[in-house]
């Protein structure tokens, strides 16, 4: 490691530790492998937080029991051949996916944990999970690299590191932090840590190249005789990396031309297909109002029985609607030019979730505000 990466290590360390004591995780895709006893690998959709199938052509097999305590797992058959999938970005943009692609320089930190083995009677000479950009390639390994026979990392055209001693021919739970800082990344490896985010001395701890990614791919292979790896339990997270949950593109409009104010809800992909409804105030936004598991953050005037009962009247379009997949959708005031006697007030917004499979409110947003210049 020469003196420039080792200084830009220690600054890092020293900016992460700073604030690690206000760590919180938010999940961004997680998948079992919980499907039929010899089902294939390709078109699976089990999971969560994926934007799509898995694609795995000849790649494998799902195989009862798991590695973990329940399910099944994915076994990698195939000689080179992968398994991809890709979690969902859009809910990220706004913090650790911007571009639509995870990492680069966002500035946050990625946790990617998996189970993995060798599988029995099989010699491939290397396995593991790759982060991966569609149509580029490989921007980080996770697994056991080629002839090594050990758990580790390896960086597309540097360099393999290794856990020495460590053994692939035993389930094992791999731990991996990658802090996307601004140039080359810090990535973290731990080996059946005992704990979903540890805080331990990793057993590796490398700079990697800069890279973003947008998908995983399971693969293993060059086995003399037999291929064959094994993979439970994937979860990928992201560290104090919650999203807001409305956003607008502008924050002041002038009555004399008018304009309009997108706001972009983003509610969690685990909201997607739910019922949400946007209302606004003119009274501000306290003390608000309590309502399901919080408080609505807009007091209650004329213009928010408006918005609620007649939206398209105030200027409001799609301001009640069903979210996406990604747990989103935009929301728009339009003001018309000429409306003097707006100005000098603000508006504020805000919007609830409704969970249509037990018809109580599941979110409450906070408040964004619109401010009416002369």
């Amino acid at each position: 490691m020469n003196t420039l990466r080792t200084a830009s290590f220690t600054l890092a360390g020293l900016a992460l530790a700073s604030v690690a004591n206000a760590q919180t995780f938010e999940t961004i895709a997680t998948e079992s492998f919980d499907y039929a006893d010899l089902s294939g690998i390709d078109g699976q959709v089990g999971g969560f937080g994926w934007f799509q199938q898995w694609y795995a052509g000849g790649a494998g097999y799902v195989t009862v029991p798991g590695l973990d305590a329940a399910g099944g797992a994915a076994l990698t058959d195939g000689n080179n051949v992968g398994a991809y999938r890709s979690p969902k970005t859009g809910p990220w943009t706004q913090t650790v996916a911007p571009g639509f692609n995870f990492g680069a320089d966002s500035g946050y930190s990625m946790w990617v944990s998996f189970t993995a083995q060798r599988a029995p009677g099989s010699d491939s000479q290397y396995g593991g999970l790759s982060l991966h950009t569609s149509f580029v390639g490989e921007k980080l390994f996770i697994g056991s690299p080629f002839a090594s026979g050990e758990w580790g990392l390896a960086v597309p055209g540097c360099c393999d590191f290794r856990v020495t001693g460590s053994d692939v021919t035993v389930p094992t739970r791999i731990v991996v932090k990658i802090d996307y800082l601004v140039g080359d990344e810090r990535v973290q490896l731990w080996l059946d840590p005992g704990v979903d985010h540890p805080t331990t001395t990793a057993d590796l701890d490398i700079i990697a190249t800069n890279h973003d990614w947008n998908e995983i791919r399971l693969q293993s292979g060059e086995g003399p005789t037999a291929n064959g790896w094994l993979w439970d339990d994937i979860v990928i997270e992201c560290e104090d990396c919650t999203p807001p949950d409305l956003v607008t593109d502008v924050d002041a409009i002038s009555v004399a031309t008018g304009g309009a104010q997108t706001m972009t809800l983003y509610a969690g992909q685990e909201n997607e297909g739910d019922l949400y409804i946007l209302v606004g105030s003119l009274s501000g936004t306290s003390p608000g109002i309590p309502i399901g598991p919080g408080v609505l953050p807009l007091n209650l005037d004329a213009y928010l029985n408006a918005t609620l009962s007649a939206p398209a009247g105030v200027g409001l379009t799609n301001s009640s609607n069903f979210l996406n997949g990604d747990g989103s959708e935009n929301a728009t005031l339009t003001v018309p030019a000429g409306l003097g006697v707006l100005a000098g007030l603000t508006a504020n917004h805000a919007y609830v979730v409704l969970d249509l499979g037990t018809f109580g409110i599941s979110k409450v947003s906070s408040a964004a505000s619109l401010t009416f210049n002369p």
